[in-house]
């Protein structure tokens, strides 16, 4: 299933499952309200970007388009301490999913000690964002940032495919194209 394809009856209905067994995860129930909204298109709009933008920002620097074969060799086709990775989170992710604390894929069972193992992500990227570590993102080839935040985008890179090689191709063309890699 394509977390990406809202067009998708399945991917709809794995949003409002979750919705149903997170009813404190306001933010994501408006998202869920917003796809049952064909008319509500900006908001959808941005929750679809700040998804795969994500993705898009934790392409390595000096990626080339046309490098998926050789990156994945290497095993270098995400870096989530690109400084541009978490900031990413900060900006966008934490602006539609504040309370966040763990992405899984549909199929996958919870976590058993989730408070404990996955801590809520945003208050802990904006305590970073606001340290020496987290200023000056822009042309930063590599940060600092605790284990929880790379933890954390490390799932995220997982369960959104951010390794699928069309997926991939489109992130490096976009990247490329706006001069961040």
């Amino acid at each position: 299933m394509d977390i990406y394809d809202t067009s998708n009856p399945q991917c709809r209905q794995a949003l409002r499952r979750y919705a149903s067994l997170n009813p404190c995860d306001v933010q994501r129930n408006r998202h869920v309200r917003d796809f049952s909204n064909s008319q509500n298109l900006i908001a959808l709009d941005y929750f679809i970007y700040s998804v795969c933008e994500q993705c898009c920002d934790c392409i390595p620097r000096g990626t080339k388009p046309g490098e998926f074969a050789k990156r994945k060799a290497a095993g270098t086709l995400i870096k989530v301490d690109r400084a541009n990775c978490p900031a990413h989170a900060r900006y966008d992710v934490c602006k539609v999913w504040p309370n966040i604390r763990h992405l899984r894929s549909p199929w996958e069972r919870l976590p058993r000690d989730l408070n404990t193992l996955w801590p809520k992500i945003c208050p802990i990227i904006f305590k970073w964002a606001d340290s020496p570590d987290g200023q000056n993102l822009y042309n930063k080839d590599q940060i600092n940032q605790p284990a929880s935040m790379t933890q954390f985008l490390t799932r995220y890179v997982k369960v959104a495919f951010c390794s699928k090689k069309a997926f991939w191709n489109e992130c490096t063309a976009l990247e490329k194209s706006q001069l961040r890699i």
